[in-house]
Protein backbone atom coordinates (compact mmCIF):
# COMPACT_ATOMS: atom_id res chain seq x y z
CA UNK A 1 0.00 0.00 0.00
CA UNK A 2 2.86 2.38 0.83
CA UNK A 3 4.51 1.70 -2.55
CA UNK A 4 1.19 2.21 -4.33
CA UNK A 5 0.80 5.59 -2.60
CA UNK A 6 4.30 6.56 -3.74
CA UNK A 7 3.28 5.96 -7.36
CA UNK A 8 -0.14 7.58 -6.91
CA UNK A 9 0.35 10.33 -4.30
CA UNK A 10 -3.31 11.44 -4.33
CA UNK A 11 -4.30 8.04 -2.89
CA UNK A 12 -6.14 8.16 0.42
CA UNK A 13 -6.06 5.04 2.63
CA UNK A 14 -9.32 4.54 4.53
CA UNK A 15 -9.56 1.61 6.94
CA UNK A 16 -12.91 0.03 7.76
CA UNK A 17 -13.81 -2.42 10.52
CA UNK A 18 -17.20 -4.20 10.54
CA UNK A 19 -17.00 -3.99 14.35
CA UNK A 20 -15.30 -0.78 15.40
CA UNK A 21 -13.02 -0.26 18.40
CA UNK A 22 -12.16 3.34 17.59
CA UNK A 23 -13.62 4.44 20.94
CA UNK A 24 -10.70 2.73 22.70
CA UNK A 25 -8.14 4.44 20.48
CA UNK A 26 -9.72 7.87 20.94
CA UNK A 27 -9.99 7.39 24.69
CA UNK A 28 -6.31 6.44 24.94
CA UNK A 29 -5.39 9.47 22.84
CA UNK A 30 -7.25 11.72 25.28
CA UNK A 31 -6.00 9.90 28.38
CA UNK A 32 -2.38 9.26 27.40
CA UNK A 33 -1.75 11.02 24.08
CA UNK A 34 -1.52 7.65 22.34
CA UNK A 35 -4.23 6.65 19.85
CA UNK A 36 -3.70 2.89 20.21
CA UNK A 37 -5.51 -0.25 21.26
CA UNK A 38 -3.33 -1.70 24.03
CA UNK A 39 -2.43 -5.32 24.60
CA UNK A 40 -4.08 -7.03 27.57
CA UNK A 41 -2.25 -9.80 29.44
CA UNK A 42 -4.92 -11.51 31.54
CA UNK A 43 -2.33 -13.96 32.89
CA UNK A 44 -1.02 -11.12 35.07
CA UNK A 45 -4.44 -10.27 36.50
CA UNK A 46 -5.64 -11.79 39.78
CA UNK A 47 -8.85 -9.77 39.56
CA UNK A 48 -10.64 -9.14 36.27
CA UNK A 49 -13.73 -6.97 36.08
CA UNK A 50 -15.55 -6.62 32.78
CA UNK A 51 -18.39 -4.29 31.94
CA UNK A 52 -19.93 -5.60 28.73
CA UNK A 53 -16.63 -6.85 27.27
CA UNK A 54 -16.78 -10.43 25.97
CA UNK A 55 -12.99 -10.71 26.12
CA UNK A 56 -13.03 -14.54 25.88
CA UNK A 57 -15.28 -14.41 22.82
CA UNK A 58 -15.97 -11.51 20.51
CA UNK A 59 -14.07 -8.58 22.09
CA UNK A 60 -10.70 -7.81 20.49
CA UNK A 61 -8.53 -10.98 20.59
CA UNK A 62 -10.70 -13.60 22.26
CA UNK A 63 -8.47 -16.60 21.54
CA UNK A 64 -5.32 -14.90 22.80
CA UNK A 65 -7.11 -13.59 25.88
CA UNK A 66 -8.45 -17.07 26.63
CA UNK A 67 -4.97 -18.60 26.57
CA UNK A 68 -3.76 -16.01 29.09
CA UNK A 69 -6.92 -16.13 31.23
CA UNK A 70 -6.88 -19.90 31.81
CA UNK A 71 -3.31 -19.83 33.16
CA UNK A 72 -4.71 -18.34 36.36
CA UNK A 73 -7.80 -20.53 36.45
CA UNK A 74 -6.62 -24.14 36.08
CA UNK A 75 -5.72 -26.83 38.61
CA UNK A 76 -2.17 -25.48 38.92
CA UNK A 77 -3.57 -22.10 39.95
CA UNK A 78 -5.76 -23.79 42.54
CA UNK A 79 -2.83 -25.73 43.97
CA UNK A 80 -0.73 -22.57 44.14
CA UNK A 81 -3.49 -20.60 45.82
CA UNK A 82 -3.47 -17.91 43.13
CA UNK A 83 -6.63 -18.54 41.13
CA UNK A 84 -7.90 -15.30 39.64
CA UNK A 85 -11.28 -13.74 40.42
CA UNK A 86 -13.57 -12.70 37.56
CA UNK A 87 -16.56 -10.36 37.91
CA UNK A 88 -18.79 -9.68 34.90
CA UNK A 89 -21.40 -6.94 34.47
CA UNK A 90 -23.33 -7.44 31.23
CA UNK A 91 -26.75 -7.46 29.60
CA UNK A 92 -26.89 -10.52 27.35
CA UNK A 93 -25.17 -13.75 28.37
CA UNK A 94 -21.76 -13.97 26.72
CA UNK A 95 -19.02 -16.59 26.53
CA UNK A 96 -17.09 -14.52 29.07
CA UNK A 97 -20.10 -14.15 31.35
CA UNK A 98 -20.59 -17.91 31.53
CA UNK A 99 -17.03 -18.27 32.87
CA UNK A 100 -17.26 -15.52 35.49
CA UNK A 101 -17.22 -16.20 39.22
CA UNK A 102 -19.86 -13.52 39.63
CA UNK A 103 -22.15 -12.33 36.85
CA UNK A 104 -24.37 -9.29 37.40
CA UNK A 105 -27.10 -8.45 34.91
CA UNK A 106 -27.26 -4.79 33.95
CA UNK A 107 -28.96 -2.94 31.13
CA UNK A 108 -26.77 -1.67 28.29
CA UNK A 109 -27.81 1.83 29.35
CA UNK A 110 -26.37 1.16 32.82
CA UNK A 111 -22.83 0.26 31.71
CA UNK A 112 -21.56 3.82 31.99
CA UNK A 113 -23.22 4.24 35.39
CA UNK A 114 -21.56 1.04 36.63
CA UNK A 115 -18.15 2.46 35.75
CA UNK A 116 -18.95 5.84 37.33
CA UNK A 117 -19.98 4.07 40.56
CA UNK A 118 -16.88 1.88 40.46
CA UNK A 119 -14.62 4.90 39.90
CA UNK A 120 -16.25 6.73 42.81
CA UNK A 121 -15.81 3.73 45.11
CA UNK A 122 -12.16 3.24 44.19
CA UNK A 123 -11.06 6.88 44.25
CA UNK A 124 -13.46 8.37 46.81
CA UNK A 125 -14.78 10.76 44.17
CA UNK A 126 -18.36 11.85 43.61
CA UNK A 127 -18.74 11.93 39.84
CA UNK A 128 -22.37 12.41 38.78
CA UNK A 129 -24.19 9.67 36.86
CA UNK A 130 -23.62 6.84 39.32
CA UNK A 131 -25.80 3.73 39.21
CA UNK A 132 -29.27 4.02 40.72
CA UNK A 133 -32.09 1.51 41.07
CA UNK A 134 -30.08 -1.68 40.65
CA UNK A 135 -29.30 -2.68 44.22
CA UNK A 136 -27.67 -6.01 43.38
CA UNK A 137 -25.26 -4.31 41.01
CA UNK A 138 -24.56 -1.51 43.50
CA UNK A 139 -23.65 -4.02 46.21
CA UNK A 140 -21.44 -5.95 43.79
CA UNK A 141 -19.64 -2.74 42.80
CA UNK A 142 -18.72 -1.98 46.42
CA UNK A 143 -17.30 -5.47 46.93
CA UNK A 144 -15.55 -5.44 43.55
CA UNK A 145 -13.88 -2.11 44.33
CA UNK A 146 -12.39 -3.61 47.49
CA UNK A 147 -11.00 -6.59 45.57
CA UNK A 148 -9.50 -4.40 42.86
CA UNK A 149 -7.78 -2.17 45.42
CA UNK A 150 -6.44 -5.14 47.37
CA UNK A 151 -4.81 -6.41 44.17
CA UNK A 152 -3.26 -3.21 42.81
CA UNK A 153 -0.92 -3.96 39.95
CA UNK A 154 -2.60 -7.32 39.41
CA UNK A 155 -6.09 -6.19 38.48
CA UNK A 156 -7.79 -4.86 35.39
CA UNK A 157 -11.12 -3.39 34.28
CA UNK A 158 -12.28 -3.73 30.67
CA UNK A 159 -15.32 -2.20 28.99
CA UNK A 160 -16.92 -3.39 25.79
CA UNK A 161 -18.75 -0.26 24.62
CA UNK A 162 -17.32 1.57 21.61
CA UNK A 163 -17.85 4.82 23.48
CA UNK A 164 -15.08 7.30 24.23
CA UNK A 165 -16.49 8.48 27.57
CA UNK A 166 -16.94 4.92 28.85
CA UNK A 167 -13.43 3.96 27.76
CA UNK A 168 -11.96 7.07 29.44
CA UNK A 169 -13.69 6.00 32.67
CA UNK A 170 -12.17 2.52 32.32
CA UNK A 171 -8.76 4.14 31.75
CA UNK A 172 -9.10 6.23 34.90
CA UNK A 173 -10.02 3.17 36.96
CA UNK A 174 -7.11 1.19 35.54
CA UNK A 175 -4.73 4.02 36.44
CA UNK A 176 -6.08 3.95 40.01
CA UNK A 177 -5.57 0.18 40.35
CA UNK A 178 -2.12 0.11 38.70
CA UNK A 179 -3.08 -1.90 35.63
CA UNK A 180 -0.80 -0.05 33.19
CA UNK A 181 2.63 -1.54 32.74
CA UNK A 182 1.45 -4.84 34.19
CA UNK A 183 -1.83 -6.15 32.75
CA UNK A 184 -2.24 -3.39 30.14
CA UNK A 185 0.59 -2.65 27.71
CA UNK A 186 0.43 0.63 25.77
CA UNK A 187 3.89 0.14 24.26
CA UNK A 188 3.40 -3.22 22.54
CA UNK A 189 -0.04 -2.29 21.29
CA UNK A 190 -2.33 -4.11 18.88
CA UNK A 191 -1.98 -3.34 15.17
CA UNK A 192 -5.53 -4.56 14.50
CA UNK A 193 -8.74 -2.54 14.27
CA UNK A 194 -7.41 0.68 12.77
CA UNK A 195 -10.75 1.57 11.21
CA UNK A 196 -12.24 5.04 11.53
CA UNK A 197 -15.97 5.68 11.23
CA UNK A 198 -15.33 9.36 10.54
CA UNK A 199 -12.83 8.66 7.75
CA UNK A 200 -15.19 6.17 6.10
CA UNK A 201 -18.13 8.59 6.36
CA UNK A 202 -15.95 11.25 4.70
CA UNK A 203 -15.07 8.82 1.92
CA UNK A 204 -18.77 8.08 1.31
CA UNK A 205 -19.60 11.78 1.24
CA UNK A 206 -16.75 12.53 -1.18
CA UNK A 207 -17.76 9.62 -3.41
CA UNK A 208 -21.39 10.72 -3.44
CA UNK A 209 -20.22 14.22 -4.42
CA UNK A 210 -18.22 12.82 -7.36
CA UNK A 211 -14.83 13.57 -5.81
CA UNK A 212 -13.49 10.00 -5.98
CA UNK A 213 -12.20 8.67 -9.30
CA UNK A 214 -11.35 5.10 -8.31
CA UNK A 215 -11.59 2.87 -5.26
CA UNK A 216 -9.88 -0.42 -4.43
CA UNK A 217 -11.25 -2.69 -1.67
CA UNK A 218 -8.80 -4.99 0.14
CA UNK A 219 -10.11 -7.37 2.83
CA UNK A 220 -13.20 -5.23 3.31
CA UNK A 221 -16.81 -5.52 2.19
CA UNK A 222 -18.62 -2.41 3.44
CA UNK A 223 -21.54 -3.02 1.07
CA UNK A 224 -22.32 -5.99 3.31
CA UNK A 225 -20.91 -4.83 6.66
CA UNK A 226 -21.81 -1.13 6.79
CA UNK A 227 -24.93 -0.17 8.72
CA UNK A 228 -26.56 1.59 5.74
CA UNK A 229 -26.19 -0.48 2.57
CA UNK A 230 -28.01 2.07 0.39
CA UNK A 231 -25.61 4.87 1.28
CA UNK A 232 -22.64 2.72 0.22
CA UNK A 233 -24.34 1.54 -2.95
CA UNK A 234 -25.30 5.08 -3.98
CA UNK A 235 -21.78 6.36 -3.27
CA UNK A 236 -20.10 3.58 -5.27
CA UNK A 237 -22.41 4.28 -8.19
CA UNK A 238 -20.78 7.72 -8.52
CA UNK A 239 -17.25 6.28 -8.85
CA UNK A 240 -15.97 5.54 -12.35
CA UNK A 241 -13.78 2.57 -11.40
CA UNK A 242 -14.21 0.17 -8.48
CA UNK A 243 -12.16 -2.95 -7.78
CA UNK A 244 -12.55 -5.55 -5.06
CA UNK A 245 -9.82 -8.06 -4.16
CA UNK A 246 -12.36 -10.37 -2.54
CA UNK A 247 -12.01 -14.13 -3.10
Amino acid sequence: IAKFKESFPTTNLVQFDPISYSGIRKANEQSFGRAVIPAYDFEKALVVLSVGADFLGTWLDGEEHTQDYIKNRNYKSLEGGKMSRHIQFEAGMSMTGTNADVRIAVKPSEEGAVLVSLYNEITGSSLPGALAGNQRAATAIKLAAQELLKNKGQAVVVAGANNVDIQILANAINVAIGAYGTVIDLDNFSKKYQGSEEAFATFLADAAAGKVGAVLFLNANPLYDYADTKVVKDALAKIDFTLSFAD
